[in-house]
């Protein structure tokens, strides 16, 4: 197995070594000025939350594979967004599945009920996550360079 990843980790370094660093630069560049973008709709609508989600993830992948200096600094911990990025999706995707529940039937009434409240607990607390998303945006190191 060790062989086996140390076989694939030869081919994608030499892959990456052959990278133009300008082109990257390019890349990368275009990408957080096109997240930028999606980000500046204003208002920022909700059902772009989970593909600013994906695009961060994805900008965060490539940064970090690619190894240019510029692009180099790794999301810290403190920088909030991803985490409530995350926080938020998951809580769509519980408000989904409960949703799924009811339709399906089947479901006592009692239940029906006890649903229907943790349904408006979550989407209470998936709008204040929306809300401190937009105050994370400006500050998210996602969209700074180091030089």
């Amino acid at each position: 197995m060790v062989n086996l990843l140390r076989g694939k980790f030869d081919e994608i370094n030499a892959f990456l070594t052959k990278i133009n660093p300008k082109k990257a630069a390019g890349y990368l560049d275009t990408e957080i000025e096109s997240i930028k973008n999606l980000i500046n709709q204003s208002p920022l609508q909700r059902e772009k939350l989970h593909e600013l989600r994906k695009r961060l993830k994805t900008l965060n992948y490539n940064r970090s594979s690619l190894s240019l200096k510029a692009y180099s600094n790794q999301i810290s911990k403190k920088d909030a967004l991803p985490e409530l990025l995350g926080k938020w999706h998951d809580l769509q995707m519980i408000l989904q599945h409960l949703n799924n529940g009811l339709v399906s039937g089947g479901i006592n009434p009692t239940e029906v009920i006890q649903i229907e409240t943790l349904k408006t607990k979550l989407s209470s607390e998936s709008e204040l996550i929306f809300s401190q998303i937009q105050k994370a945006l400006p500050d998210s190191e996602f969209f700074k360079k180091t030089y």
